[in-house]
């Protein structure tokens, strides 16, 4: 299994791009192992990941002022990536905005839509399902019962006593 997106904190200088259609701000838990799906399911293709040339140029350009090796540049600062043809980029400092959430019930997984433009998929830490209306939902007549705190009268399966209004 891929790992996952977590929620990142929002601080006072964070920009949000359209804060009516986004659902979130989150972060890789581990942006080395991460997966991006074309679709909110295990069972659907995976982007590649290829790292950023403009990061490698930085750390490769850097490390001598620095007095890093590549290995020590590629701990402290990380491996930035990209998906090909895509603007996105995948790394550890790196957060996101949420475009759209879906629930899949099979794999009990909540998937976030994290590209405003493309089906760029990945899932998210907790399975956060609700109840939807096309759901049967029983219900027991006695939880129907209202109770009139305006006239005290109990009435069940009636929403407004003429009484009070309640």
């Amino acid at each position: 299994m891929a790992d996952y997106l977590i929620r990142k904190q929002t601080g006072y200088m964070t920009c949000c791009p359209d804060e009516e259609n986004t659902v979130g701000y989150y972060k890789f838990k581990d942006s080395e192992s991460v997966e991006v799906y074309t679709r909110p399911s295990y069972e659907s293709d995976t982007y590649d990941k290829v790292l950023d040339r403009k990061h490698e140029l930085w750390k490769f350009n850097h490390s001598d002022k620095l007095k890093l090796s590549s290995q020590e540049m590629d701990k402290k600062f990380g491996n930035i990536y990209t998906l090909e043809d895509i603007d996105f980029r995948i790394g550890p400092s790196i957060g996101l905005w949420g475009w759209e959430i879906s629930h899949n019930k099979e794999e009990e997984t909540t998937w976030i839509r994290v590209h405003e433009d493309e089906n760029l998929w990945i899932p998210f830490e907790h399975y956060q399902y609700e109840s939807s209306d096309e759901e049967e939902e029983t219900t027991n007549p006695q939880e129907d019962k209202v109770e009139c705190w305006g006239c005290l009268y109990n009435e069940p399966n009636q929403m407004a006593h003429e009484c009070c209004g309640y």
